[in-house]
């Protein structure tokens, strides 16, 4: 006799369409995780009944995961992310010291913040001992 319950993952391998949101929602039901945009994706893809209607807008603009849909029409409204130039400054040369460092094939010294007002450099060489930047001018 042909077991006809199927699983929701399985269910999904079998009839659901092929979207953005598909693949996330069967790895969440397989018990994988998932990263807040596959999440997204796949609550997506689950709210809009698996989009067996066609893949567009869902038109319900008060949800708060609408900004981040797939297929909304208007992806201008996407919230962007600000970053001060200070800021930017400041990833571009720790950016810029992870590559002179793995240039020259030694490792890389980067600030770690322990608290808001001691900055530490912590090194591999170190074997784990944590030096306040004071102590390293020495």
């Amino acid at each position: 006799m042909r077991n006809d319950k199927l699983s929701p993952a399985e269910e999904i391998r079998e009839h659901g369409k092929s979207a953005q949101g598909r693949k996330e929602l069967i790895r969440h039901l397989d018990g994988d995780r998932l990263t807040a945009r596959e999440a997204i994706l796949a609550k997506c893809y689950d709210c809009c009944g698996r989009f067996v209607d066609g893949k567009e807008d869902c038109r319900v603009t008060r949800c708060p995961l609408h900004p981040f849909m797939p297929y909304r029409e208007s992806q201008e409204e996407k919230p962007k992310r600000e970053i001060s130039e200070e800021r930017r400054q400041a990833m571009r040369d720790r950016m810029q010291k992870v590559l002179n460092a793995k240039r020259q094939n030694t490792p890389c010294l980067l600030p770690r913040m322990t608290n808001c007002h001691t900055l530490e450099i912590f090194s591999p060489q170190d074997e784990g001992s944590v030096m306040s930047k004071e102590v390293r001018a020495k």
